[in-house]
């Protein structure tokens, strides 16, 4: 045995900043597909990486953003469906905004626009906005609301 012999030393194959990219482009690739696929079911964009989403989109389902790096949704998307947003750093809601359930708790969520329509429930516990209507009388709202 030669104890004088370098040892080898074994580098990871990526580097962080590749290793994100490679996740984004794949994100990327899954939007594109969903919308050639024709909008068709739920956007599942879960812990993506990317910041923002695609203008003109258009989500025939529900739209899954759930631990997403996404700061913001382009004024003119469409959700047919649920709104998952936990655990985002999303602050506002685009103008005209319309969906069924609204999951926005641990998020950065501050307010709604006034011509938000959410058919359904909204749940935004620990939220900017959770600690500001605590405060207020929450009677302006026609949907039952989980806190």
């Amino acid at each position: 045995m030669n104890l004088l012999k370098p040892y080898k030393i074994l580098l990871p194959s990526k580097i962080g900043e590749q290793r994100i990219n490679k996740y984004k482009k794949k994100h990327l690739r899954k939007i594109k597909r969903y919308i050639e696929n024709g909008c068709a079911g739920d956007l599942d964009s879960y812990n993506s990486p990317l910041e923002y989403l695609p203008y003109d989109l258009v989500v025939n389902g529900d739209l899954i953003i759930d631990n997403s790096k996404i700061k913001k949704l382009p004024e003119d998307i469409v959700i047919n469906g649920d709104l998952g947003m936990s655990n985002t750093q999303i602050e506002y809601l685009p103008e005209g905004l319309s969906i069924f359930n609204l999951y926005a708790s641990n998020s950065s969520l501050k307010t709604l626009p006034k011509n938000f329509e959410c058919k359904g429930l909204m749940f935004y516990k620990n939220t900017p906005m959770f600690f500001s209507e605590k405060k207020k009388n929450l009677s302006f709202l026609k949907n039952l609301i989980y806190i």
